[in-house]
């Protein structure tokens, strides 16, 4: 989803959004944080009082700075220098 939906915000992170609701989504979701970092977290800031656990879950796991098996995304990598 990051590399085929990167060009389509909207789409793409409600894709994501119904596919956390089944699989892992919290690598996927870096790649439209370091491309949309202010779209992407006033959306978040939605999410994180969604009525899914999942959902929540992909908002808090997604935008940590280091999660295990996924490359950190820009914003953290500039706050740790």
């Amino acid at each position: 989803m990051a590399e085929s939906g990167i060009n389509h915000f909207d789409l793409a992170m409600d894709v994501l959004k119904e596919m956390t609701k089944r699989f892992s989504s919290e690598g996927a979701i870096r790649a439209f944080i370091d491309r949309y970092q202010e779209e992407s977290l006033a959306l978040f800031r939605e999410w994180a009082a969604d009525p899914n656990v999942h959902v929540r879950r992909l908002v808090s796991e997604g935008t940590r700075p280091r999660l295990p098996l996924a490359a950190p995304y820009a914003a953290s990598r500039k706050t740790r220098r």
